[in-house]
């Protein structure tokens, strides 16, 4: 084995087997846990892996060569981190041509289900900053959202099967997920991922526990009104949850699922925060769009809670939609179309016009129904 390795890693010796300092020997303790216990295959390669992931950026010429020579049935872990060592190395480096052939590398290896899911699980901190980094290069430097999606799905798909028990997880990735499909316009693919209750944050940063209850949970649930997402910021960029929220809520309105779209809207609106991201006032506006088109008014939970003042200044041009209540007598339809009428511009600026004709057409069939 030594002879062979010797053979494909360039710089590395016999004598390094002693310890992981090179590619040979991290290649050599990975795959050598393929006589161990099944149970324990994964927390050990894990463990491994967290010991010498900087190895895969200091020697990014061998990683092909040991992505070739690692078993994935034991090695999923540390192939996702070689992979995510090239493309961040070819990233500071700004080389193209290696970022291209790490996405190469990923998509090929979960297009044929090469890699154990649980065990990806086990290295959060490795996998969904990969998914979420290459889904963004793919969306926005490429304009192929097409391979970033596929890439994400398979891989969500491996770690958490639909239809199988176990916690509903938010991760970095799915919020380029949702990205991805909104631009490629296949949402049906994606629609699996979103889920309305979520049950744990993704802790992505590594972020050691000291209580026995988890503080990675983000209840989402519907029986949770105002719901706490401060711990959550300890395990992910809070940015990410706000996409997830905002991204999923804009695939769902595709989906003509209002109310689910509703829910996610009104949670994000809920979240405290000091400053107002884009993503506040943007589901502001579509919240009281699709307020209006379910209930026929604009029901508000969130009027005392900090930033909500600062994000309706910003939506001035929805105040008027926010004063309507549908009334037969008070021909309600009429004054919607004309407000929607005279804002068609804006409407359509806020990516809200289609979705305000809808509204129009939803008002008149409550005249026909009442």
């Amino acid at each position: 084995m030594a002879t062979l390795f010797n053979k494909i890693f360039s710089g590395s010796s016999s004598s390094s087997n002693t310890d992981l300092g090179s590619m040979e020997s991290l290649c050599t303790a990975i795959n050598n846990l393929c006589s161990d216990k099944k149970e324990n295959v994964g927390e050990r390669a894990a463990e491994i892996v967290r010991q010498n992931k900087d190895l895969f950026e200091k020697k990014p010429s061998d990683i092909e060569a040991f992505l070739l020579n690692c078993s994935p049935n034991v090695g999923s872990a540390a192939m996702v981190a070689a992979i995510k060592g090239m493309f961040d190395a070819s990233s500071s480096k700004n080389s193209e041509s290696g970022q291209d052939r790490a996405v190469e590398l990923l998509n090929h290896y979960v297009d044929e289900n090469n890699f154990v899911g649980e065990h990806l699980k086990m290295v959060p901190e490795i996998i969904f900053p990969l998914l979420q980094n290459i889904g963004t290069y793919c969306l926005e430097k490429k304009n192929k959202p097409e391979i970033g999606q596929r890439i994400i799905t398979k891989a969500l798909g491996s770690m958490f099967p639909r239809g199988c028990p176990g916690p509903k997880v938010l991760t970095s990735a799915h919020s380029v997920l949702f990205a991805c499909a909104l631009k490629t316009k296949d949402y049906t693919t994606v629609e699996p991922f979103i889920d309305v209750q979520i049950d744990e944050i993704a802790n992505e940063k590594c972020v050691q526990e000291e209580r026995d209850e988890p503080s990675s949970l983000l209840r989402l649930g519907r029986l949770k009104k105002s719901p706490l997402v401060t711990p959550a910021s300890s395990y992910l960029n809070p940015k990410f949850v706000l996409d997830y929220l905002f991204n999923g809520a804009c695939v769902l309105i595709e989906l003509k699922r209002f109310e689910d779209a509703l829910f996610l809207l009104e949670t994000l609106s809920a979240i405290p925060t000091f400053t107002s991201y884009d993503q506040h006032t943007d589901a502001y506006k579509k919240f009281v769009l699709i307020s209006l088109l379910l209930n026929g008014r604009v029901i508000e939970n969130t009027d005392k809670l900090s930033g909500t003042r600062n994000i309706k200044m910003k939506s001035a041009d929805y105040k008027a939609l926010t004063e309507i209540k549908f009334s037969r007598s008070a021909n309600t339809h009429s004054k919607v179309e004309e407000l929607v009428q005279n804002a068609k511009d804006k409407l359509r600026r806020d990516g809200n016009l289609e979705l305000a004709k809808l509204l129009v057409i939803e008002m008149k069939k409550r005249l026909s129904f009442h």
